[in-house]
Order: C-alpha cells, then sequence, then structure tokens
C-alpha cells in the first residue's frame, strides 16, 4: 500500500504518462481539419512560423500553406481566414513544430502531425506543472486535463490547447499563492505579470486575476498586483479592438438588431433552458464536426465521479473564494452568450446560436474551488483507493474515447453502435 501510495501521490507524472499515450494515439487517428476550426488555427500557425505576428488586409500568405493543398481548400489569396486576429502567444508550440517539420517532410499531413506533437508537448507540461504546484485540488486538475474534450483540443494545433493550458497553470499557481498564507516574493510577482500579459493575448484569458486579491501581499505589493490586472485588461480590450473578427454575415450586429435588457435574459434563460446538456456534453467530448459523440452513459458516469471528487477528497474553501468564482463564472457565461447574440445569432433565431461546451474548460478550476469542501472525512486509505479508481477510470474513458474516434475515421457504420449519436 505504502508503495502505491507514493506512486498516487505524484499525479503531475500520471498525467503525464496518460496524456502522452492516448494524445499519441490521437494525432496519428485524427484526420486533418477535425478537431473544430482547425483547420483556420493551421493557417495562423503558419503565419507566426513565417513570422507574421500580426496579419492585416491584404492578408499574407506564406510557404508553408502550399504544402497542404491535397488536404484541404486553401484560402482565397488577401482574405483572412477567421484566426487571423488571434494572437501569436496562444501558436508558441504549433508554429514551432511547423516550421520543423517543414524542414523535414513535404507530406502535409506529417507537418500537422509535427505541430500536434508540439502543441501536446506543451500541453503535457503546462498542465503537469499546475498539478505540481497547486496545494489543493490536484486530482480535478488531472481529471479535467484528462477529459475527452480537454485532451482532444490538447493535442490538436487549434489555440485552446495552448489557451486550455494556460488557464489552468494560472489557476494552479494563484491557488499556490493563495494556500501558502506568504507575502508574495519578487520572483512569484514577475511570473505573475508574466503569465497574466501572456492570458490577456489569450482569447483574453483574464478572468482567473478575480483571485488576484486572495493572494497575501504588503500593501505596494496589492497595488503592483492591481496594475497588473489593469494593463491586462487594456492590452486584452485593445488587441480585439484593432483585430480581426468573424462575424456571421446575417449576426444581429450587422442587422442592427439589439435586445433590451429583460429581452436578452429572457433569451439567455431559454438558451440555457434549451442546451445546457449540450454545453454539458461538449465540454466532456464532442467531435470532429460536433457530430462524434462518446456513449450516452459515459457522460453520466464522468459527470457522477467529477462530483464525488470533491466528496472523496475534499478540501477546505473558503466562503469569499467560492463567492466570487461563482460569480466571475456566471459573468463570464453571460458575457459568452451576449458575445455570440451579436456575431453569430441571426434576428429569425428564438435562441443564442455558436456556443460550445469546449469553451468553458479554461473555467473549470472555478468550479473546484465552488464545489471544494472539507464536510466529509475519508480516512487515507479511502482517499488513495478513490484515486485509484480516477486513474483507472481516466484511463477507461480514453480507451472507450479512441474506440469510438477509430470506428468513426475508419469509416464502419457507427450508427448500430449503442450509444452512438447521429
Amino acid at each position: 500500500m505504502n508503495k502505491l501510495t507514493k506512486i498516487l501521490n505524484k499525479p503531475e507524472l500520471l498525467f503525464a504518462v496518460i496524456a502522452f499515450i492516448f494524445g499519441s494515439l490521437m494525432i496519428f487517428l485524427v484526420p486533418p481539419n477535425e478537431v473544430p476550426d482547425e483547420k483556420a488555427h493551421i493557417l495562423r500557425s503558419c503565419e507566426v512560423a513565417s513570422g507574421i505576428f500580426y496579419n492585416k488586409v491584404p492578408a499574407q500568405k506564406t510557404k508553408y500553406e502550399e504544402k497542404f493543398d491535397n488536404l484541404f481548400i486553401p484560402r482565397e489569396e488577401n482574405k483572412f481566414h477567421f484566426m487571423s486576429g488571434y494572437s501569436p502567444v496562444m501558436y508558441i508550440a504549433s508554429s514551432a513544430g511547423i516550421k520543423i517539420g517543414s524542414s523535414l517532410f513535404e507530406d502535409g499531413k506529417k507537418i500537422i502531425d509535427c505541430g500536434r506533437f508540439a502543441n501536446l508537448f506543451l500541453y503535457i507540461l503546462f498542465i503537469a506543472l499546475s498539478i505540481r504546484i497547486t496545494p489543493v485540488f490536484k486530482y480535478p486538475f488531472l481529471f479535467s486535463a484528462l477529459l475527452p474534450m480537454s485532451l482532444y483540443e490538447g493535442m490538436s494545433i487549434s489555440a485552446d490547447s495552448f489557451n486550455i493550458a494556460l488557464s489552468f497553470f494560472i489557476f494552479s499557481f494563484v491557488l499556490n499563492l493563495i494556500y501558502k498564507r506568504q507575502d508574495i516574493t519578487r520572483k512569484e510577482l514577475s511570473i505573475m505579470s508574466l503569465i497574466t500579459i501572456a492570458g490577456a493575448f489569450c482569447k483574453g484569458l483574464i478572468y482567473p486575476t478575480v483571485l488576484y486579491f486572495f493572494i497575501p501581499a504588503k500593501k505596494y505589493k496589492k497595488v503592483l498586483l492591481f496594475s497588473i490586472v489593469i494593463i491586462a485588461f487594456i492590452i486584452c480590450g485593445y488587441w480585439k479592438n484593432i483585430n480581426h473578427t468573424e462575424i456571421f454575415p446575417d449576426a444581429n450586429i450587422l442587422c442592427g438588431v439589439k435586445l433590451s435588457f429583460n429581452d436578452f435574459c429572457y433569451m439567455l434563460y431559454k438558451t440555457t433552458i434549451k442546451y445546457w446538456q449540450n454545453y454539458l456534453m461538449g465540454a466532456i467530448g464532442i467531435f470532429g464536426s460536433l457530430s462524434i459523440f462518446l456513449f450516452q452513459k459515459l457522460y453520466f458516469y464522468i459527470f457522477t465521479v467529477f462530483i464525488l471528487m470533491f466528496i472523496f477528497l475534499g478540501e477546505k474553501v473558503k466562503l469569499s473564494y467560492k463567492i466570487v468564482s461563482a460569480a466571475a463564472f456566471l459573468i463570464f457565461y453571460i458575457a459568452v452568450n451576449y458575445m455570440m447574440y451579436q456575431v453569430w445569432t441571426t434576428p429569425e433565431l428564438e435562441y443564442i446560436a455558436g456556443i460550445q461546451g469546449r469553451y468553458f474548460i479554461p473555467l473549470m478550476p472555478f468550479l473546484f474551488i465552488i464545489l471544494g469542501n472539507n464536510k466529509f472525512h475519508f480516512t487515507e486509505r479511502e482517499q488513495t483507493l478513490f484515486k485509484l479508481f480516477i486513474i483507472f477510470f481516466v484511463i477507461y474513458i480514453q480507451i472507450n474515447t479512441y474506440k469510438i474516434l477509430y470506428t468513426y475515421y475508419n469509416f464502419v457504420d457507427f450508427r448500430y453502435i449503442e450509444g452512438i449519436l447521429t
């Protein structure tokens, strides 16, 4: 039991092994552009690999794009793809992988695989560090990062790979500072500045900053932390303002359709009631062009185990942390719905369109804080056995995910396999 306990007390290593094995299998199995929006992310990675950190009309094309002509239709000359406005920060790994892959191979699929492996490596590195440094919620971090959708994004060229990994790292670093209950050092303050500014360039990854004010710090350091947050908001707003954003041609923002506050709240309520299950399933795993599903019962099992983690592996969390986290999660949810109402919802629709469950994966640490409690008491042996169960369960999930993807991409009629939706 002692040896088993020692192994289970290193969840960062267990995560790295599982993520590498199943992430690598996915890379070879999943064709290019089968991860949501991956084609556009590939083109953006090509731009960054060519040193085009900021693209504008007329958009510059790159030499790397020619290598993918046989995989998908290239963009038209002088046209933006809809990731052109994304920050180069999110493509550090994938662009390096494409650059190296292009020097080694001529085949486009192999080059994309190189970009995917680079992203997977960075994903594993960031998440493993997150699990290692956080003093709380180690297994929830592991479990969430190994959800089928998380790893599916993590092994892809999508910017979501970097976005999820950096979000988890920021949360874990902040939790480390909060729970150590000591004044933040200059080194830690420097790291906070770096990751906060990086987050501002990553799809506005500034929501964890609401927890910064719980970090123990002297008055002048509190002022510096507050200044970092303000700078991050300015950078985030400025970058979004000067860059291209994809807008559906018939969207409300172009048609001049505006809802009153009460009407928007009612539309948000209707959308939430109708689609909350889709959001939950999307965060757990809906693949390809949103047409490949897990077995129905597996969604229920995954959700149940996620909740059980906070019962068996209790952590003490202050009520103030919970309130702030719940408020931040709610504000983000409303903001995403309002944005998608403007840029993706057409006037004739009764519900807000375009929202996918994967959008909420980077916010999952807020759920850890909201659900965290230490009201239930289990022995060390019981907790060890539950941790062992989690490891076997995530392997079981990954095996089932691989089977479903293998069946789908090998053109077997998956409609007749029990539990797979079409």
